[in-house]
Formats: C-alpha cells, structure tokens, sequence
C-alpha cells in the first residue's frame, strides 16, 4: 500500500536521524505525541518551523536499534544516551547529533541515498493528487476540539487515513508532502501531484485499525538551534 510506504518513510526520516556549517534553525512549536512501540505506549517530542522547512526531533528511536546493533559486545554506557535530529524538508538533508558514553557521532545525509528505493515506483504514477476531506468527527487534545479529515491518494480511495491539525499552528504540509512523493516515485511532485493546502502542524493521524500518533502536550514557545560542527586541519 503507497499510503502506508508513505507513513513509513515519514517515520524513518523523524525518528531515524548534526552536521551543519555554523545555521541557525528556529523551531516555533514543539509537540509531544504518544505513539505505540511494540504494543507499549511511548512519547516522542516533534518541533516544527512555521516556515515548513524543518522538523526536529529529540527522540532515541533509530539510536536506540544503532547502539544496541553495533555495540552489542560492547559494555558502553547508554544511560545518558542523547539523539537529536533535524530535518531540512526543501533539501531533503538528514542532519544528527547522537552521543553516550565516551561516543559522539555528528553526520549530515541526503536523504535520497539514505531511504532504499521502492522496487515498484511505476505504481506511484498512478497519483495525480492527494485528497482531504472533512469529516463530521472531531478530536479533542489538551481542552480544545480539532475537525478531523480523512486524507488519502486519488489512487486508493479505499486506503484512507485520519489526520487532525492545528489552523493555529501554521506549518506548510505541502512542503513535506512534495518531498517525501518525492523520495519514494522519484519524481518531481510540484509538476506531478495535486497537493491539497493543509496549513498547520499535525497533531493527530490514525489508519482504519488504529491510532498512529495523537498530541498529549502542545508547547508553543520558540526554540533557535544553534547547529555548529567544524573539522579543520593546519599546517
């Protein structure tokens, strides 16, 4: 299912992953949202630029399987583990900064060589826009009601998830939208797909079975990342 390699893709890319060149990145928002690992209930913490360029996340998610993969013979302490990752939507640049015991790890990735391509991207073809439609439903987060929409691809009218977002939270979705159509079909999405204008960041998604993530905690106060990594050698 597309819809579903498209949620994929957008979960690798925000919890998976800061190498910069002295940038400075302002988050306006920042959202915590409770998801299920493994049958458990977990929390992670997004922040989002009202621009739509960024996200950033500080969630150990992806290293997490990294530490415990390869050094697993290894008696490193990960009790003070720390991974933060930002990533530049436009560009579709991974940036991340990931440290614990005596290890640091600072790496910038395209993300176009780092997401492995879909073994049939000629199904992608098929979509010429991505369809929103308002429900009669409402989601209620932190004391306030939020109309929920059911979001899916012309293609697969029958594949369809839910999404609520906040009108008060301006993020451009299209921006990401078109980058990750992007990643998977390999194709230009501005000049391909029809993109519908969702214009706030998403606090709540969920499939046919159930909900994938939901807001529990809406923090409003801006945050500037302060993202300076250099290597230089003299002579």
């Amino acid at each position: 299912m597309k819809m579903t390699k498209l949620l994929f893709s957008i979960a690798v890319i925000i919890f998976v992953s800061i190498h910069s060149y002295g940038q400075k990145v302002k988050i306006d928002y920042s959202v915590d949202y409770e998801i299920e690992k493994r049958g458990k209930k977990d929390t992670i913490t997004i922040g989002f630029s009202k621009s739509g360029d960024y996200l950033y996340s500080d969630a150990d998610l992806l290293g997490q399987g990294f530490k415990n993969s390869v050094f697993r013979r290894r008696n490193a302490d990960f009790t003070n583990s720390e991974l933060h990752t930002v990533f530049d939507i436009k560009n579709r640049f991974v940036c991340f900064l990931m440290s614990f015991d005596k290890n640091e790890f600072f790496m910038k990735m395209n993300i176009d060589d780092f997401i492995p391509p879909m073994n049939n991207k000629s199904s992608f073809d098929k979509i010429t826009e991505f369809i929103l439609e308002k429900t009669d439903k409402q989601i209620e987060i932190e004391n306030t009601s939020y109309e929920i929409h059911n979001f899916y691809f012309d293609s697969e009218p029958n594949e369809k998830i839910e999404i609520a977002y906040s009108k008060d939270m301006e993020f451009n979705n299209s921006i990401l939208m078109n980058s990750f159509y992007t990643m998977l079909s390999g194709n230009d999405g501005l000049s391909k797909i029809k993109i519908p204008k969702i214009n706030g960041a998403i606090l709540y998604i969920a499939s046919k079975r159930k909900t994938l993530i939901k807001a529990v905690k809406i923090d409003t106060n801006p945050k500037t990342l302060d993202i300076n990594f250099s290597y230089k050698i003299t002579e």
